[in-house]
């Protein structure tokens, strides 16, 4: 008898789940999920779910929740009909194709509609008689969790990941990186883009294979991903950690596909049902008579008795060939030209240590014209500067300082400037006395820095003007040779634009 923790080779079944949430932080949710609920999507026929396998897709999306939720979707949409309309039983090329056409039609369709910095990761799957086949691209994962164990099968495509490989940092520190979400590769913000497609993985009944964006794993460790995962069925799990990612800040979008492994596929059992020999078929009978007899019996001596209500009940999963997954929609403002690249931010809360697991804010690129308030004298004491300092040269991530006392309805911004390009980008962060900003390393050089106190449009207060010297760290993104059985690909550095706000 074969073990449990042994690959089956015959077909399997997949129960699946997935949920996306806009968590609490963002204005809208540029992630997208495949199955999902709604016929935006291609749903494949029985036939071709049989020859082509079950497949799962996690796009988290970039440029804000408008253009990056219709980046991530489109991509999405083009690649499961794409996999699924392909020729041929070899699935994971048929998969790194798919996803390599959805990038050059993302990269048409944001250009024709003048919206060049938008863009998205994906991450896809595909279970099929016994087997995982994975390709990716970006920072989204997929996860294989067996026996207890959970294992990451992807590899990130991230400025930080870079700096592990070359051994500028070490992985226990990868996670408070700041660059960490900086991907070097993305759909749609090139023509071509290399996807890495990994050698399939035989599964075994009982195994869980987990998609999921940034917005779980910057939020939770593997270890309280497997904890959560754990002894309960998929649409359960996922649930359970959208809602520990949102209760721990949920400072991005959060999204998460899960299949759970069973027994031999329904799909293909009807072919293997044998006819019962006449004695069996006897006995089956008989005891069926035996049963009514028991059911009438015990009915007829609780007549008169009051009925105890029945439990409700609990729904099953469906197979994953019959079960869709929902999704949430977005909506908001375009970002800045990948030219005009913002940095990226944390608030330093007053009185605390920088925290790396804050909310990343896309700052104002378009400065309003200055209206100053009646009587209002620039330079005025109620803000003081604290850092940076004046004249002084810094890398990232650069924590900005300041001293000042606001009125009830008023607000601080901050102000930082390029001084070789003119670029400048405009903060406004509530009663926030701290920020952590991560400049783009293409901008070196000198930048300027003021804060203000606002209230609506009206300036009440600005302080001194201050100057500081940006001095990048200089980090590859040519990545190393693949290991051998983890990845098919040869990675080569991709010359061109960065693929998401704050990369270098």
């Amino acid at each position: 008898m074969e073990s449990r923790s042994q690959p089956l080779q015959s077909p399997l079944t997949a129960q699946v789940w997935g949920m996306t949430d806009k968590g609490r932080r963002r204005e809208g949710n540029e992630d997208a999920v495949y199955p999902e609920t709604g016929a935006e999507f291609f749903h494949p026929a029985g036939d071709k779910l049989a020859a082509k396998g079950q497949l799962l897709v996690v796009a988290d999306g970039m440029g804000g929740a408008q253009a990056g939720g219709e980046a991530s979707r489109w991509a999405i949409r083009v690649a499961v009909e794409r996999y699924y309309d392909t020729p041929g039983d070899s699935l994971g090329v048929n998969l790194k194709s798919a996803i390599e056409t959805a990038n050059n039609s993302l990269y048409q369709y944001l250009r024709s509609t003048n919206v060049e910095e938008a863009g998205c990761t994906m991450t896809a799957a595909v279970i099929h008689n016994g087997l995982l086949h994975v390709v990716n691209v970006g920072d989204s994962r997929v996860y294989l969790l067996r026996s207890g164990q959970i294992t990451q099968l992807t590899r990130d495509h991230t400025v930080t990941q870079a700096k592990v490989d070359q051994g500028l940092l070490a992985p226990e520190k990868a996670k408070l990186d700041p660059e960490r979400n900086v991907v070097t590769r993305s759909l749609g913000t090139r023509p071509e883009v290399r996807a890495d497609l990994f050698p399939p993985l035989p599964l075994a009944a009982g195994d869980s294979v987990l998609l999921c964006s940034d917005g779980l794993t910057d939020m939770l460790t593997d270890a309280e991903i497997l904890r959560l995962t754990t002894g309960v069925t998929p649409d359960r799990a996922a649930r359970r950690l959208i809602a520990a990612a949102n209760k721990r800040g949920g400072i991005d979008n959060i999204s998460v596909v899960l299949a759970r492994i069973g027994e031999k596929s329904t799909l293909h059992a009807e072919a293997g049902r044998q006819k019962l020999p006449g004695k069996q078929l006897a006995v089956l009978a008989a005891l069926f008579i035996l049963l009514l007899l028991v059911l009438v019996i015990w009915g007829w001596s609780m007549r008169g008795s009051r009925p105890t209500p029945l439990p409700t009940p609990t729904p099953t999963l469906l197979p994953a060939s019959t079960l869709s997954a929902p999704t949430l929609g977005a909506t908001a403002t375009l970002p800045a030209t990948v030219a005009e690249t913002p940095p990226t931010s944390t608030p330093i809360p007053a009185g605390a240590a920088t925290s790396t697991a804050m909310p990343t804010l896309t700052p104002t690129l378009a400065l309003a014209p200055r209206t100053p308030a009646p009587g209002e004298t620039p330079g005025t004491s109620a803000l003081q500067l604290l850092a940076p300092d004046r004249g002084l040269g810094f890398k990232n991530p650069l924590r900005f300082a300041w001293a000042g006392q606001l009125q009830a309805g008023q607000q601080f911004q901050l102000i930082i400037r390029h001084e070789a390009t003119g670029y400048e980008a405009v903060y406004p962060l509530g009663e926030q006395t701290g920020w952590e900003v991560d400049l783009p390393a293409a901008k070196a050089g000198q930048w300027l820095w003021r804060v203000r106190i606002v209230k609506g449009e009206q300036v009440i207060a600005e302080s001194e003007l201050w100057h500081f010297y940006f001095v990048p760290v200089e980090v590859s993104t040519s990545e190393p040779a693949p290991t051998p059985g983890v990845s098919t690909t040869e990675p080569t550095p991709t010359p061109g634009a960065p693929d998401r706000p704050g990369s270098p």
